[in-house]
């Protein structure tokens, strides 16, 4: 945009994860494109491509080409998941607890999926905006992969 400044701050890393429940249910024999195509994903919102990019690229699944439900809340879409609702991408950061205590696993431990990340600000700020951006992309770079220090 004109008069901003962006700043790449690193990828949030994303996982394929359900309840061992829904893994068991569907899963038992591992991700095949005829059990994706048929297994429900929970999907945070209709413009959320994550899981749909990940059926395309990995089992060639189009868009329409799988169940879902759409949970356009973060703590609510989270729990559909642990709540086996269906399979879903988390944000590494925020499931990784989850996955310690056994309430969701790794569908495609091998297929992590990186969401790069920006931080968009204007040009001309207030000396107290100016160091909010500074603190949050020095922050955001040390906690993100791939981020610059």
């Amino acid at each position: 945009m004109r008069g901003c400044d962006v700043e790449p701050l690193g990828a949030m890393r994303y996982r394929c994860v359900a309840s061992p429940q829904f893994r068991a249910r569907w899963f038992v024999k591992g991700m095949t494109r005829a059990v994706v195509r048929q297994a429900p994903a929970v999907v945070f919102a209709r413009k959320d491509r994550l899981q749909s990019d990940f059926l395309l690229k990995h089992f060639g699944v189009p868009e329409d080409g799988f169940p879902r439900h759409y949970v356009p809340a973060s703590d609510p879409y989270m729990q559909a998941i642990v709540l086996g609702l269906g399979w879903g991408m988390l944000p590494e950061l925020q499931m990784r607890d989850m996955r310690e205590r056994g309430m969701v696993v790794d569908l495609a431990p091998t297929r992590p999926v990186d969401v790069a990340l920006y931080w968009h600000a204007w040009k001309v700020q207030s000396p107290r905006m100016e160091r909010l951006s500074r603190t949050l992309v020095t922050q955001a770079r040390q906690l993100l992969k791939g981020g610059r220090a």
